[in-house]
């Protein structure tokens, strides 16, 4: 288990908590995600949410917990989950995306997304690597946005990687605020899928391209440490 969880647990000022996500824990970030990060979602959101789709994604982000570096931020006040802030420890070599559940259309194409971003270039490769952080999910309830606490668990993250002896921090961004947001702490993009381009098997449109505009894309972006 990690060594530096003190780079990002504790207070965020006078009214929330940084906390590792604990066994006692998983269950309420798991209704968060389902919730507000699964609604808010760009592919998400053009895919439809369903319960089946809430189970999948729910599945691949307990199976990361192992890696004990998924946090939440709690309320003092009240309890509540404000935000999460999930990460994985990637390795070279494994891919576990491929053997994980789809029962749902929206967790195949979300997953297919994150395949083809990353084979458009191989980051290992490019950067003579064969590990790296991958920041899986960040998510706030609408209620504590514009307050700065998704920012804050960002560069705690990034503090804590750098600790833990990462050289590499990674992630596929699809929402255009967080690669706005993202590009201000030094990440760069190394490939981007528009999602006009992404096609069935019998080569129509996954999307409905009326619903896409020139920021509907993923975008791998890479931060060295």
């Amino acid at each position: 288990m990690p060594d530096n969880y003190h780079l990002i647990e504790g207070p965020i000022g006078d009214k929330y908590t940084v906390r590792r996500v604990r066994c006692e824990d998983v269950e309420k970030v798991a209704t968060h995600i389902k919730e507000y990060f699964l609604h808010d979602e760009p592919i998400s959101k053009l895919c439809g949410y369903t319960e089946n789709y809430g189970d999948d994604f729910i599945f691949y982000f307990k199976y990361f917990l192992a890696d004990g570096m998924s946090f939440w931020v709690e309320d003092n006040e009240t309890g509540e989950v404000v935000a999460v802030r999930a990460i994985c420890h990637e390795k070279m070599e494994v891919n576990p995306w491929i053997t994980f559940p789809k029962t749902s259309r929206a967790a195949q194409i979300f997953i297919d997304i994150g395949e083809i971003v990353h084979d458009m270039e191989d980051i290992y490769e490019k950067y003579q690597l064969s590990e790296s952080a991958d920041l899986l999910l960040s998510s706030c309830a609408p209620k504590y946005r514009n307050q700065g606490i998704s920012k804050e668990l960002y560069k705690r993250a990034i503090n804590f990687l750098t600790a833990e002896g990462f050289k590499m921090v990674k992630s596929v961004f699809t929402s255009p605020y967080s690669r706005a947001g993202i590009k201000n702490l030094g990440f760069e993009e190394v490939n981007r899928l528009y999602y006009k381009d992404l096609k069935d098997e019998n080569g129509n449109p996954v999307f409905d391209t009326s619903k896409l505009d020139s920021e509907s894309y993923a975008a791998l972006m890479v931060k060295l440490l």
